[in-house]
């Protein structure tokens, strides 16, 4: 093969290459611009905001009806957002430290922690296995944790989503003696919680700092 013959096949060999990586750069930038217009989305994680979320527990008695708040809670959120919508959630964890249940009455308190057995099990948790979802209402069931015993709940649940926020709000009645707890007794017997009580709930996930910034760029 003469010089000028091998010259012109390398240089053909070299062109069809650069042709090539042309299209795979061209395809990938076409790719990622798809990508950036349809919004593409993955998880992130988003975290209780103590302040804001609450807890509250409703409960009977034979002399009157009370009420207790939870003052603290952890929580996190796996999820997607897109365009301030929520797209997918993959994951939510909350825990509210037993000692955190106040009802404005020390010795009410006193009992509600020896009935949840606090000392042994400080925490209430709540794990969300599953959830459907239409509009903006989801049908969400979970894993309630409480005195050690997980029972599986299911409830329905109101969203709303914003810039770096999710809402969540709803009810989720509860039985004690599903959970092998004995209502409080109270005076000699004469006062007596009912079995049911109904916790309601408005909780609210912030995005990291991370995620705020990166939305005000």
């Amino acid at each position: 093969m003469s010089l000028s013959i091998q010259s012109s096949f390398l240089y053909c060999n070299e062109l069809m290459c650069l042709k090539h990586v042309g299209k795979k750069i061209s395809l990938l930038f076409i790719v990622m611009t798809l990508f950036s217009i349809s919004g593409f989305t993955y998880s992130e994680r988003f975290k209780l905001n103590r302040q804001l979320s609450l807890i509250k527990i409703y409960g009977h008695s034979t002399m009157h009806d009370w009420t207790i708040n939870a003052e603290d809670m952890n929580g996190t959120m796996l999820a997607e957002v897109e365009l301030n919508e929520l797209k997918k959630i993959d994951s939510v964890q909350i825990k509210i430290p037993v000692i955190s249940l106040k009802s404005g009455k020390s010795g009410m308190d006193e009992h509600v922690y020896k009935t949840l057995k606090q000392e042994q099990f400080p925490e209430i948790k709540y794990k969300m296995n599953y959830y459907t979802i239409e509009n903006s209402q989801m049908n969400v069931t979970g894993q309630l944790t409480i005195a050690g015993v997980s029972r599986d709940v299911t409830t329905i649940v109101y969203y709303n989503s914003g810039e770096a926020y999710l809402k969540f709000g709803g009810k989720l009645d509860v039985f004690m003696s599903q959970y092998n707890l004995k209502p409080n007794e109270l005076l000699f017997g004469a006062l007596k919680t009912t079995d049911k009580v109904t916790i309601r709930f408005m909780l609210y996930f912030n995005a990291s700092d991370e995620q705020i910034s990166n939305l005000k760029k």
